[in-house]
């Protein structure tokens, strides 16, 4: 998912800003490290808890969204990363500049307020592609890309593996350990 929107879809480059919500989180984290693979500017909101993932990624800015609006410290972005959809889509729509994207992973694009701000928003599912996921494992193999474990869990606790990912409450990818 996070490859798709970030490079076949935002075509990621040195020349682009992002700017991606959540990005101490699963899709987050990799929407990150890969638009910063592709040597674009990485603006990211998180919690305290994640921020020391995303300085080891190398964000370039990192927004605590629980102290701070972003919508008060950024603009002028070419791309913004939505998981979360709402009220953080209303207050998005204003830091892109003119002919940007927003790309939302939760509800529905208001293409009113898109219009209003001259920009795209772009509706964005989970696909799942072969060919991509080779790429980001080599990307992992030659040490450039990351993925962010937050817990491990042994497969008889697969019920409080599901809870901690349905409430929120990792920063990161969880796993079940098999053997």
């Amino acid at each position: 998912t996070a490859w798709q929107m970030v490079i076949d879809t935002a075509k990621a480059s040195p020349q682009k800003t992002f700017l991606i919500h959540g990005a101490s989180g699963g899709v987050g984290s990799f929407a990150a490290q890969f638009a910063k693979w592709k040597g674009a500017h990485v603006i990211a909101t998180a919690s305290r808890p994640g921020f020391r993932h995303l300085e080891r990624i190398g964000v370039d800015v990192i927004i605590d969204y629980k102290k701070e609006r972003f919508e008060k410290k950024v603009t002028g972005v070419d791309v913004v990363i939505d998981p979360i959809g709402g009220d953080t889509q209303k207050r998005s729509w204003g830091v892109l500049k003119k002919g940007g994207m927003l790309i939302n992973l939760i509800g529905e694009i208001d293409r009113a307020a898109a219009a209003r701000a001259g920009v795209r928003g772009v509706e964005f599912g989970m696909r799942y592609d072969t060919d991509d996921l080779r790429r980001i494992v080599a990307l992992i193999e030659r040490g450039l890309v990351r993925p962010h474990v937050a817990r491990v869990f042994p497969l008889g606790q697969v019920r409080r593996a599901l809870d901690m990912n349905e409430n929120g409450r990792s920063h990161g990818k969880i796993v079940l350990r098999v053997a």
